[in-house]
């Protein structure tokens, strides 16, 4: 499967979602991944 070259129609960029917006959520998941890895050894101990 070959894609042509669209620029007005990226495939994988969304353009209405900008690029700080996808890193603020990535950084918002791990965030709350590590907090929840880390109450969970907590409670371990």
């Amino acid at each position: 499967m070959r894609i042509a070259n669209n620029s007005s129609n990226p495939p994988i960029v969304m353009p209405d979602i900008p690029y700080y917006l996808i890193g603020l959520s990535l950084s918002v998941i791990l965030l709350t991944g590590i907090v929840v890895i880390w109450r969970r050894r907590s409670r371990r101990k």
